[in-house]
């Protein structure tokens, strides 16, 4: 029987990773900017999609530090596919007109 690392708890007032949190203000502006996400699985299952406003950290995280992407797996904001995935897919969906997208 193979063992599970056991891996710390990230207190939830780490300094990497609470000035990337998204607030009740931002969140408010941002939710309505971000593109409604369609299932691509035929029968509608699969793999249930974390949260946007998680994503959305992870990538403020990435943006704010200039960090790679691979480095998020350091922090407790999500794996690095999914924020990269959601990033692209928001650029292309016209993240353009958001300022924070932009460069």
């Amino acid at each position: 029987m193979a063992q599970s690392k056991k891996r710390r708890q990230r207190a939830p007032v780490n300094k990497v990773t609470t000035g990337c949190r998204v607030s009740e203000q931002l969140w408010a502006v941002l939710q309505p900017l971000i593109p409604k996400h369609v299932n691509p699985h035929r029968f509608g299952g699969g793999k249930p999609r974390p949260p946007a406003r998680r994503g959305a950290a992870a990538v403020f995280y990435v943006l704010r530090t200039g960090c790679q992407w691979a480095a998020l797996a350091a922090t407790a904001l999500g794996p690095h596919s999914t924020a990269q995935a959601r990033f692209q897919h928001w650029v292309e969906a016209g993240g353009g007109a958001i300022p924070i997208f932009s460069r």
